[in-house]
């Protein structure tokens, strides 16, 4: 799915609802004017896009349309969706959102998970919030988000000083305990 949003420009939610009728095999053009969408009580729905910029149908490369065509089983229904969950339905976008952060995910994320989560359990214990850090040190709060979820990589320098700033417990305009 990520070479059809790379091929046409969709959102996910867009790419999602794309079914084999969409598709015309002759002009390699596709009609990208759906979403899914999960509505409380409904489940998942495919529903025309909330405006007329959105309504479009968008050339497809050759590259894209080969991959289309060599995805293509025949006897599939042309209701179906062309990217279907394992049951052959629409698939969730929130699920696919989770699938692709976990693909994008650094390898060495679990070394790295560790070290954020004891740095925030660290902060925590000393009492500071991340915007307390973030003043004293003049980082932007979503690198200190990014470090305690193991997200980005770490300098020995950093962390020592993350340590040594909450470690103190004066420096960040608490008052200290004597």
């Amino acid at each position: 799915m990520s070479k059809f949003r790379l091929a046409t420009g969709e959102r996910i939610g867009e790419s999602l609802a794309v079914t084999w009728q969409d598709l015309n095999r002759e002009t390699g053009e596709i009609d990208c004017s759906h979403q899914i969408q999960r509505i409380k009580g409904k489940g998942l729905i495919r529903r025309r896009v909330k405006s007329s910029a959105g309504d479009r149908i968008v050339g497809l490369p050759p590259w894209a349309l080969e991959m289309l065509l060599a995805r293509w089983t025949p006897g599939t229904s042309l209701d179906a969706p062309i990217f279907p969950d394992s049951n052959g339905g629409f698939r969730d976008t929130h699920n696919v959102q989770k699938a692709l952060r976990n693909a994008r995910r650094p390898v060495g994320s679990q070394r790295r998970q560790q070290l954020g989560k004891m740095l925030r359990d660290h902060r925590r214990d000393a009492g500071f919030t991340q915007t307390q850090v973030v003043a004293k040190l003049g980082w932007r709060k979503t690198r200190i988000s990014l470090i305690e979820t193991g997200r980005v990589r770490l300098t020995p320098e950093e962390s020592a000083t993350l340590v040594d700033v909450t470690a103190s417990r004066g420096a960040i305009g608490r008052p200290s305990s004597s």
